[in-house]
């Protein structure tokens, strides 16, 4: 796997919203951080305004928790 030998850190199941006080978080600085999400369960298509607005949201808000 190209990512161990590139001694990275893979985290599953973070919840953005309790992160904060993750353990394996605490007092680390990345450099990178990738999301993915699930569209799983969302009622309507992705490209709908109400999504598109719904996803940019969730983006903002890990962002800014993030930053703090």
């Amino acid at each position: 796997m190209k990512l161990k030998s590139l001694e990275t850190t893979v985290l599953h199941g973070i919840d953005v919203k309790t992160m904060k006080s993750h353990s394996d978080l605490k007092n680390r600085r990345f450099d990178r951080v990738v999301f993915n999400f699930r569209h799983a369960g969302f009622k309507g298509r992705e490209d709908q305004v109400h999504m598109i607005k719904f996803v940019h949201h969730l983006v903002m808000f890990i962002l800014v928790f993030l930053s703090m």
